[in-house]
């Protein structure tokens, strides 16, 4: 059944529904303990209630959904900038941290918002800056930006709040199917189309500098895995072989696609060299190999064979050098994606007839579940930092929905879906640029 599943989902890409985008799409379901409490003030300024009330939301939505900083509120407490606020209050409440923003016009049409992170015990400014957007339009981005510049101050980790998640959408025109490729902010607003189709996509991956998708299409009768240059429109095809051809991802040197290919039903896993489109055999044996990626330094694949007669995960030296077995636990293990150090590994695995959410040591090779279990997992994408991970999962009335999961365990959350077409294979974007 496991292995049937595994191979039913490389070979003839069966499709499974994802999320939907929408506004205000993070609801935070367990509280978090052992991680910073912060106090996010009511915000001032001469901008408009809705622009502030706004950006307090989508602030305290996106350090929430880490698990790594705790929302709390404090009523009757404020932080106004220019002004001391009330520490014993905060000592009272057992706050760590309090912000404060204060958001007003520019004269050029847009935003600018100057923040302040007080200290509760040492009662001292921790952060001050002002950002700024050019338009009103960009008020979501200007949230995102303040909620990386605090994040990354609490937890030493870089913010990854204004990237953004590629993924495909099924819906049905005048009977017939249609798929897409729309690409939205990391919280699933202000999705856009990038591509469209009548035939089935899937297997998207963004480059590393986050110009190009790479992703599988039927368009032809057979899977054929494309780059597209976000900014043209223009489309690459890899060359094919005459059976599989799927599960592509960059090299984050954005010199190479390592994926899967194969001349029948035995898919192995391929580099591409994206100058000269040569491929070269970098790992396979008599069996199905699939959902190939690279570490963050590229020196090693991680991929998932069923070899050992269930899938599991195995890792490769990106030079075809000593390749083993990192998973031993129960009788499925797949689709691995690297933490940012390499050291520990996030994938699907079985768990008493269902699945979970696992985070392996690449070291002891121990597993820590992260989510709850599902009758049925598919489609696994991880923040650029290794904060969050995203999955689509069947729930007890059949129906898929998106949830998320912090790397840490402490946070939980679900994408919450409408309805409204079919979305799945959602890939996560690398850092963006300022």
């Amino acid at each position: 059944m496991l292995l049937r599943r595994f191979a039913l989902g490389l070979l003839l890409l069966v499709f499974l529904p994802l999320l939907q985008a929408q506004d205000n799409l993070i609801e935070v379901r367990r509280g978090v303990e052992s991680v910073p409490f912060l106090f996010v003030s009511e915000f001032d300024g001469d901008s408009t209630a809705e622009q502030r009330k706004l950006i307090r939301e989508i602030f305290s939505k996106d350090l929430s959904s880490t698990g790594e900083v705790n929302i709390v509120d404090v009523p009757g407490a404020s932080v106004t900038i220019g002004q001391e606020p009330d520490f014993e209050r905060f000592r009272r409440a057992s706050l760590d941290y309090a912000v404060g923003a204060r958001i007003k016009p520019t004269p050029a049409g847009g935003l600018e918002l100057d923040f302040v992170l007080y200290s509760a015990s040492t009662t001292t400014i921790d952060l001050q800056q002002t950002l700024s957007v050019k338009t009103v339009d960009s008020v979501r981005n200007l949230a995102h930006r303040f909620a990386n510049e605090v994040y990354e101050f609490l937890t030493k980790r870089k913010g990854a709040f204004d990237t953004f998640i590629a993924y495909v959408r099924e819906t049905t025109e005048a009977g017939e199917p249609r798929f897409e490729i729309l690409i939205s902010d990391a919280d699933g607003y202000g999705a856009r189309q990038v591509f469209s189709s009548r035939y089935p996509l899937s297997g998207l991956a963004w480059s590393h500098n986050n110009r190009s998708l790479a992703y599988t299409s039927w368009d032809k009768g057979y899977p054929t895995v494309y780059v597209q240059e976000l900014a043209t429109g223009n489309r690459t095809e890899i060359p094919r072989r005459l059976g599989v051809n799927s599960d592509a991802s960059f090299s984050p040197d954005g010199r190479s696609l390592v994926l899967v290919q194969s001349r029948g039903f035995n898919p192995d896993v391929y580099v591409v060299n994206l100058s000269t489109k040569r491929a070269e055999r970098l790992a396979g044996l008599n069996a199905v190999e699939a959902s190939p990626r690279y570490s963050a330094d590229g020196n090693r694949v991680i991929f998932t064979s069923d070899r050992s007669g269930s899938p599991q995960l195995y890792e490769i030296d990106a030079d075809g050098r000593n390749e083993r077995r990192i998973t031993f636990q129960g009788n499925y293990n797949a689709d691995g994606i690297y933490m940012p150090s390499s050291l520990r590994v996030v994938a699907i695995v079985g768990d008493g007839g269902g699945y979970r959410i696992g985070l392996i040591d690449m070291g002891s090779f121990s597993m820590q579940h992260l989510s709850d279990r599902h009758a049925e997992i598919d489609g696994i994408t991880m923040s650029p930092n290794g904060a969050v991970v995203l999955y689509s999962h069947a729930t007890s009335g059949g129906s898929w929905r998106v949830s998320g999961v912090s790397t840490n365990g402490q946070a939980k959350f679900q994408l919450i879906n409408p309805g409204g077409g079919k979305i799945y294979s959602p890939a996560w974007s690398w850092y963006t640029s300022e």
